[in-house]
């Protein structure tokens, strides 16, 4: 999950930072973290990075009014805010995001692949890191979980007291 925040002052390969969000940066997701990095994983972006800001979430802090994320009226698309709901999945997707948090309709994404817009093979190289990690995991394998023992494990005071071990 890359960050909300435009990037501003920053260099990648000598290059200024293209001013959108990390989601929507090729520079970063691509350039810096696939190619110089050779990250492999999934990427998920932040939560309504392709939705609209409106209202409240746009002039509500102004206005001295606490925004409310709503369905429909909150987004956080900043950098592309010009750019329609569409054109923001597609720069997403060409910057490396795998996954959309916050969003539902996959709809989209299948017009921008029967468009042209993006290649099925940008769809199928994020279906197969998700595959990747679910396989890795053994989830198709052995899918379910023995209640019995998470009941006997849930909460249990060692794994508290190992979580908080810095």
């Amino acid at each position: 999950m890359p960050t909300y925040a435009i990037l501003d002052g920053v260099t990648v390969n000598g290059k200024p930072l293209e001013l959108v969000a990390a989601g929507f940066n090729k520079q970063l997701l691509t350039s810096l973290l696939r190619d110089k990095y050779h990250f492999q994983g999934v990427v998920v972006d932040d939560w309504l990075i392709t939705e609209n800001c409106k209202n409240e979430c746009i002039d509500g802090a102004a206005a001295g009014v606490q925004p409310s994320i709503k369905p429909g009226e909150f987004g956080v698309s900043w950098g592309v805010e010009n750019l329609t709901v569409a054109q923001r999945y597609a720069k997403a997707l060409d910057a490396a995001i795998d996954q959309f948090g916050g969003v539902s309709d996959s709809g989209i994404i299948v017009n921008l692949v029967k468009q042209g817009l993006v290649p099925e093979t940008r769809i199928d190289l994020s279906a197969r890191r998700l595959l990747f990690q679910k396989f890795e995991q053994g989830l198709f394998e052995n899918p379910y979980v023995d209640a019995a023992v998470a009941d006997a494990t849930v909460g249990e005071a060692s794994y508290k007291q190992a979580a908080l071990e810095p």
